[in-house]
Formats: C-alpha cells, sequence, structure tokens
C-alpha cells in the first residue's frame, strides 16, 4: 500500500480528478449494450450474459420462481434471518420519519393541497461478487419503498456460476415480500429496467449499485427514467489524527476494500506514528478474512495512505477529492 507525503500526495490527490475521465470511458463501452438491449430486447440479455457472465440462460428463465425463493428463505439460519428481520425494521423505522405530509389549504376562491403519491414500481440492482451478495444493498432500497407504499418492486443481480443467485439474497427477498427476481446484472440490467422487454416490465425508477460500468449505464439512461444517486465502486476517505485508535482506522478501511478490487480506500492524517500501526493492523486483519485477497487487491491498487504537515491541510484535500464515503476517527 503506498504511503506518499508533501508535495507527493498533493500531486496523488489532484491525479484523482481524472476519474471523470473514466466515467467518460466507461459510457462509450455500455452504449452499445444499452442500444442493444433496446433494440433486441430479450435476445440481447441473452447473449449479454453470456459474454459478461459466462452464463446461458433462455428468457423464460431470467426470472427466479417463486418457489425458489420461498426455498432460500425457509433454509436461511435463524440467526441471520434474525438479522436482516432487525435491520428491516430499523430502516423501516427511520424512513417513517422521513414520509412526506400531504398539506391542504383552503382560501375564499377555493383549496390549494400538496399529495405525495408512491411511484407503482421500481427496480433495485444487487450486486455479487464472488458468491458475496450485498443484501445491504437490497434492505436500504428495497424496505425504504415499503413504507412508501410502492407496490412493485424488481430485484437484478448477476448470475453466479449455472445461473444461481445467492440464498440468502433470495432469503431476504422472500423476507420483504419480493417475489420479483431476474437473473441479470450490470449495464444490461439497467437497459431492462429502464425499456423493459417481453419478459420484463420496465421500471419508474431504478435504484443500486455495482461497478464502473453499471454506473455509466445509469447515467446513460437517466433522461429516459430516474435513477438514485450515482454509485459505483465504493470511494472511502478515512480522516484520522493522531488520537486515533490505529484498529478501528484499519477494520474500516479494510472492511471498504473487501467490498471490490476497485474499491478506492484512502487515509489522510497528519501524524506519522499512527501509519506504520495502521498498516500492520491491515495486514493482520486481511489475512483473516475470507476475502482478504480482495481488501489486498484493492489497497494495493487503489489503496493509499497520505501524510500531511497539518490536520487541516488534511481536511482541505478530502474537500479537493471529495469521494463518496468519508469517516473521521479521532
Amino acid at each position: 500500500m503506498r504511503v506518499m507525503r508533501g508535495d507527493e500526495a498533493w500531486k496523488y490527490v489532484a491525479s484523482l480528478e481524472t476519474r471523470d475521465i473514466e466515467s467518460w470511458l466507461f459510457r462509450q463501452a455500455v452504449e452499445p449494450v444499452i442500444r442493444d438491449v433496446r433494440i433486441r430486447g430479450d435476445t440481447a440479455i441473452a447473449e449479454h450474459l453470456v459474454k459478461a457472465y459466462g452464463v446461458e440462460i433462455t428468457p423464460e428463465d431470467f426470472r427466479v420462481s417463486k418457489w425458489e425463493i420461498e426455498d432460500a428463505a425457509s433454509k436461511l439460519s435463524p440467526q441471520n434471518r434474525r438479522l436482516i428481520e432487525e435491520s428491516i425494521e430499523v430502516i423501516e423505522d427511520f424512513h417513517r420519519g422521513q414520509m412526506p405530509q400531504t398539506y391542504s389549504k383552503s382560501y375564499p376562491w377555493g383549496e390549494a393541497w400538496i399529495s405525495w403519491e408512491p411511484l407503482d414500481r421500481v427496480g433495485v440492482h444487487v450486486p455479487e461478487y464472488d458468491e458475496v451478495a450485498y443484501v445491504s444493498t437490497l434492505l436500504f432500497a428495497a424496505a425504504p419503498a415499503r413504507v412508501a407504499g410502492v407496490r412493485e418492486v424488481a430485484v437484478f443481480t448477476p448470475p453466479l456460476g449455472g445461473g444461481r443467485i445467492h440464498p440468502v439474497l433470495l432469503a431476504a427477498c422472500g423476507i420483504l415480500g419480493i417475489e420479483e427476481v431476474y437473473r441479470i446484472g450490470g449495464p444490461v440490467a439497467v437497459a431492462a429496467m429502464a425499456y423493459g422487454t417481453s419478459k420484463i416490465p420496465a421500471v419508474e425508477k431504478i435504484f443500486g449499485s455495482g461497478d464502473s460500468y453499471f454506473m455509466a449505464a445509469k447515467q446513460i439512461v437517466a433522461s429516459d427514467v430516474p435513477v438514485d444517486m450515482p454509485s459505483g465502486p465504493s470511494e472511502t476517505v478515512v480522516l484520522a489524527d493522531s488520537s486515533a485508535d490505529p484498529r478501528v482506522v484499519a477494520a474500516e478501511m479494510v472492511a471498504q476494500a473487501e467490498h471490490d478490487m476497485d474499491s478506492m480506500v484512502l487515509l489522510l492524517t497528519d501524524d506519522e506514528g499512527l501509519v506504520e500501526e495502521v498498516l500492520n493492523n491491515i495486514e493482520e486483519m486481511a489475512g483473516s478474512l475470507d476475502r482478504g485477497g480482495v481488501a489486498r487487491e484493492a489497497l494495493n491498487g487503489r489503496g493509499a495512505v497520505l501524510v500531511f504537515e497539518s490536520l487541516d491541510e488534511a481536511v482541505e484535500a478530502v474537500n479537493v477529492i471529495a469521494p463518496e464515503r468519508v469517516t473521521v476517527l479521532s
């Protein structure tokens, strides 16, 4: 993992501005896929699933059967069921407080009002990598949709070997009452959600996360169907001073790095003494994880430690980088 100081650290911060250029390149790569699915529908989807995931799935098998969802839910361990149900309860409780209220006021000439109605149908993309299902992505999109009163939630996720879907993800869908799950992921899923096919009804808004190709696809279709906030490979900056616990800093970095090998994880600090302790803890923690190899790859590829003269400089650098996520540890 690279450690940079002074001018070298600032040059690295400046280099991150090329993320916009990278986004344009990803758009160029996925535009033909979006166009192909829009024109040829299910046939194009089946072909692109082979190219992207090496899996042959006929249009009749795009959708996971209700039986598969129910079977996965019945086989879920009591501990995992409890964790998922407790998470749903917390998420829904929080979002009930965000529900907009209908407002009306009478005047001599009549009545004026604002009325809020839920979307009828939304799509949620849930990434899957190396047998790891990001159930939290599903919960943080589908649970608020349920609170809002959205009638239909369609889940799209990349197929694993043999066209399988991670059973814990399917079980979570069952607990949420979701019956529409598709073995389709990435830009192909975005196109299917946006424009629909003979087998897949279009949605009114697209939610979820994925890799840089997925993010580029959402940007392309955004002029035709609403999408949620931009999402892509995880971007995390940990801002820490001399009072931060090195183990907590390391744990935060490893937890974000294990998402996928394209994750960007940076430590910004003004304390030289913190750096070595954090690096030692990262190595220890990564070595104990099933996905430690992924975490190491991410940290070696897009990870870095930037040491500045002062904490004010480090804060300035965070503002220049403007990452997806900032964790302040002090």
